[in-house]
């Protein structure tokens, strides 16, 4: 051979280059569908854990409040010297500081869900911008090459046919446009068999 491609060859490349740039297209597009029903459970558990951290902070002031109260009646009864009652009080106050120390936890475990929950946000976001400009670099490399195979080969794409086909003529002999040097082919994706007619 004398070092240029044939037109089997070139077909191949050609057809190589278009299945690789749709499969990772399709990729793309899978990734990007499965970052927005993540974004949009992820917005949903934000708005309910801020709702239950609300609802922990009132908790947690009502405790406060009835931990203050008890314990302004158990110094009244300190000073009254009713041993039975401060015994129920002090045991009131235990359990009540008991569910303030649950709440807290609590508060904490949600405080520092809500911060991951943030952080991945934050990484998918990334993710979603470097994909978001491959995609974008692959369509436009796709339309160039697309377009330079197409005007180096005379290439005339037949855009009637299925999606998993690729079918078009290719001008054999540019000198002669009367029809003569045409040839049709059909690429077939799922069996990758191209056919010259």
């Amino acid at each position: 051979m004398t070092g240029k491609k044939t037109l089997e060859e070139l077909q191949s490349e050609i057809k190589k280059i278009t299945i690789n740039e749709v499969e990772k297209l399709n990729k793309a597009e899978k990734g990007k569908t499965a970052f927005q029903e993540f974004m949009t459970s992820l917005q949903s558990s934000t708005v309910a854990i801020k709702r239950k951290e609300d609802d922990l902070k009132e908790n947690i002031r009502e405790l406060l409040s009835v931990a203050e109260t008890e314990k302004s009646h158990l110094q009244e009864l300190n000073s009254q010297s009713l041993e039975p009652q401060r015994k129920n009080l002090k045991t009131d106050i235990a359990k009540a500081e008991k569910q303030k120390d649950d709440i807290d936890k609590e508060l904490a475990e949600v405080t520092s869900t809500i911060t991951h929950k943030k952080e991945v946000l934050k990484d998918m976001q990334n993710r979603a911008n470097f994909s978001n400009q491959e995609t974008s670099a692959s369509i436009s490399r796709i339309r160039t090459e697309y377009s330079l195979y197409s005007k180096l080969f005379s290439i005339k794409w037949d855009r009637t046919v299925p999606d998993t086909h690729i079918k078009g003529c290719i001008l054999l002999n540019i000198q002669h446009r009367s029809g003569e040097g045409l040839r049709e082919y059909v690429y077939d994706s799922n069996t990758e068999d191209i056919k010259m007619r």
